[in-house]
């Protein structure tokens, strides 16, 4: 062989090795923005989540429910206002606005005594968790839970007992 056809070959394998490392690179690269693409749209999907449970949070359903109430009550005194309705009506608006209110009752009871607000001044609480207790006694090992609970008024509870009080 010569040394031309081996200066070639060297040149030409030289030209074939970068052009599948730029290949490869390139399809990391592509691969890459992919996986940033796909972590944004989880991004923005935890975000709508987050979102759609604030929504839900007691103080939500509260309000909601209090709504509907404010406007059963408009409504009845829309309706007696009125001389041409009848009295029925009057009366069938007048108990759903009684059943309302037994729901708004029972939805406040149930959220008071699942322990979701502050029994103080009615902050929501912000976080709640069993924490785990490992010890040792003698040979026995012992496993024991903490509940820790959180409201947003700072008070914080620590297996129903106050550690940390209201501030407000």
């Amino acid at each position: 062989m010569t040394t031309d056809t081996i200066f070639y070959t060297q040149i030409t394998s030289i030209i074939v090795f970068l052009l599948a490392l730029f290949s490869i690179y390139r399809l990391l690269v592509e691969n890459k923005d992919s996986v940033i693409q796909v972590l944004k749209e989880r991004i923005q999907d935890r975000d709508d989540k987050i979102i759609s449970l604030e929504s839900q949070t007691p103080n939500a359903l509260t309000n909601a429910l209090s709504l509907r109430i404010k406007i059963a009550i408009d409504e009845v005194e829309r309706l007696k206002a009125d001389k041409n309705i009848q009295m029925d009506e009057v009366k069938l608006k007048q108990n759903e606005l009684g059943v309302l209110k037994e729901r708004l009752n029972f939805l406040s009871a149930l959220i008071q005594e699942a322990g979701l607000i502050c029994e103080k001044c009615g902050a929501t609480r912000t976080h709640h968790d069993f924490v785990p207790i490992y010890s040792n006694s003698g040979d026995r090992e012992i496993e024991a839970e903490i509940e820790y609970t959180q409201y947003a008024c700072g008070r914080l509870l620590q297996d129903g007992e106050e550690k940390e009080t209201c501030s407000n």
